[in-house]
């Protein structure tokens, strides 16, 4: 039986892609830190309900319902200055989400520069040519881990919160100060992070919405 094989030249430019290594490292750390996000999203949902609800449909559920039911949890089980900072981290891993699709479910568009990544969306009819430079990718980058911090602080804070509140109606000792001390420790919300606009024609730092 005869093996179809790709001539070697086809191969050569299948695995050639003109993109700096700048812009690659920086779309891998995309890649990665939005991974890491949705684990600390994840973490979060799972303070407000049992793990085996959050297991059963936390993975099958886009992400429009993962911000549903992560809200309607909170909102029915914590306290407002919680629930104030549910709302945030669920409007900054929207914007982070859209920024990882628009990005990740493009293709190439044009040659690209040292500084410039020209991509393209994918769509029946009427793509979008823009190109992004090197610094907003890592701006990109950066401020999903800004957002995963976000969701591991909240999530941090609920524990200490509920450790110090059951020691206080336990009356341990020293449970007092302890509540107080959780009490003050609300973490800070970040400021909301770029939006990407595939309609812009090149995607700077600065042009946030």
């Amino acid at each position: 039986m005869q093996e179809d094989h790709l001539p070697s030249r086809d191969v050569a430019e299948l695995h050639h892609l003109d993109v700096s290594p700048g812009h690659l490292h920086a779309l891998g750390a995309i890649s990665v830190n939005f991974n890491l996000l949705e684990s600390a999203f994840y973490f979060v949902v799972e303070r407000f309900a049992p793990s085996s609800t959050v297991d059963y449909f936390f993975w099958d559920l886009n992400n429009a319902r993962r911000i549903s039911m992560l809200k309607h949890f909170s909102q029915s089980n914590a306290d407002e200055d919680i629930a104030k900072r549910i709302d945030a981290a669920s409007s900054y891993f929207q914007t982070c989400y859209e920024n990882r699709n628009l990005l990740m479910h493009s293709r190439i568009g044009r040659v690209s520069s040292s500084e410039l990544l020209s991509l393209a969306t994918i769509k029946k009819r009427d793509d979008l040519l823009f190109d992004v430079p090197l610094t907003t990718l890592q701006r990109i980058a950066d401020e999903m881990w800004v957002c995963v911090e976000f969701f591991v602080s909240i999530t941090e804070y609920i524990e200490r919160f509920r450790q110090a509140l059951d020691g206080l109606i336990s009356q341990v000792p020293g449970a007092g100060p302890k509540f107080a001390e959780a009490v003050r420790t609300l973490p800070p919300i970040p400021p909301p992070p770029l939006r990407l606009d595939p309609k812009q024609k090149v995607l700077k730092v600065g042009a946030e919405r």
